[in-house]
Parts: C-alpha cells; structure tokens; sequence
C-alpha cells in the first residue's frame, strides 16, 4: 500500500473538492508537505489522524486489505448473537487483553469492537496503545455496553472511540454504523452524547 496521497487522490478518497484538501493544508489544518517540484503530498497516517480528530468517515485505502474486525469480549452470549449476523466484515473474536493486542498487531485490523461491561479489558489502556502503535492509525475503535450514560460517552471519545453503541447489539444496528464508518454519509459521524 502506498504511503502518500497526492491532494486529488486525498480529495476523491474523501469525495471532496481538491481546493478543500489544499486549503486545510494552507491553513495547516491538515499536515502535509511539497516535493521538490512544488507537489503537495499528505501521509496516509496524517489523513487518517485528521479524519479520526474530526469525526469524519474514513475510507478504505486498499481495497485488497482484508476487512478484518477484532470482536474484544468474554460474553458468550454477544460471541454467539455475532456469529449469525452477516457482516462486510471478517469477524476473530478476542477474549483477553494480550490475546487482543498481539491480534491487532499481526492483523492490522479495520474495526476493534470493545465490550465496556467486560471487566477484563480498559478500553482507556486499548485506546492508548492503538493511538501509540502507527501500523494501527487506520483502525477505527468502536465500543459497545449495556447502559450507556453522557460520562461513559465522554470518556470513550477521549480514548480515541469512534461511538459507543448500546446493547444488545443488532445486525441492523452494525451495519448502519459500519456503512457511515467505511463508506462516509453525508454528514461526519460524531460520537451521540443522547439516545
């Protein structure tokens, strides 16, 4: 997978105007740098690190990549409701914390699903170390639980999760997240402070 975008590439990946990308690089609200021959180049990490920061939809970079989502749980019951849905996702499901991070390392994983009622897993410890490791800047990290709350929500956002969803899950419900996550909408995805 290449490493930089040209701002027409970052500009049709996004489904923008190429001005768009060029003015937040002008006003350097997103990073770049020129070439020796004056050509603007963005980092892929960069791109993805703006996209994550704002909220906004990221795209599928390689269309050849597996799409892996690692499911970090220890209840049986959501393994097992998971397992009949049908997804655009390969689903590994993970049941411990070191379990999890040697996966994510070796996968590179385009979604980690966290269970919040799980008490084996942080996801403040996940967030942060998904955050340090720059092969896993494109992963986005999604959580789930049973009762959600603003505080819960807040906390979330902060350790770099993309939404919190509320449980039990449904394929509906995962589908319709995954779509605005992978494929964009029109409006960026934010984290709901209400249900």
């Amino acid at each position: 997978m290449k490493e930089t975008l040209t701002t027409f590439e970052a500009a049709k990946l996004l489904q923008i105007s190429p001005y768009t990308i060029r003015l937040w690089l002008i006003k350097g609200i997103l990073k770049g740098y020129k070439t020796a021959g004056g050509h603007r180049r963005i980092k892929i990490t960069d791109l993805v690190s703006f996209l994550k920061e704002n909220r906004m939809p990221i795209p599928q970079f390689n269309k050849h990549k597996k799409n892996v989502c690692l499911l970090v749980t220890d209840n049986e019951r959501e393994i097992a409701r998971i397992k009949k849905f049908k997804f655009p996702l390969d689903f590994v499901f993970i049941k411990n914390q070191i379990e999890c991070g040697i996966t994510a390392a070796k996968l590179k994983p385009w979604l980690i699903l966290l269970d919040f009622d799980s008490k084996k897993f942080s996801n403040k410890e996940l967030g942060e170390a998904i955050r340090k490791e720059a092969s896993l800047s494109d992963t986005v990290l999604l959580g789930f639980a049973k009762k959600l709350s603003p505080n819960l929500i807040i906390k979330a956002e902060k350790s770099g999760f993309y939404d919190v969803l509320q449980k039990p899950l449904s394929e509906e419900e995962l589908n319709k997240t995954f779509k605005k996550i992978f494929e964009g909408g029109e409006k960026p995805y934010r984290l709901k402070t209400s249900r």
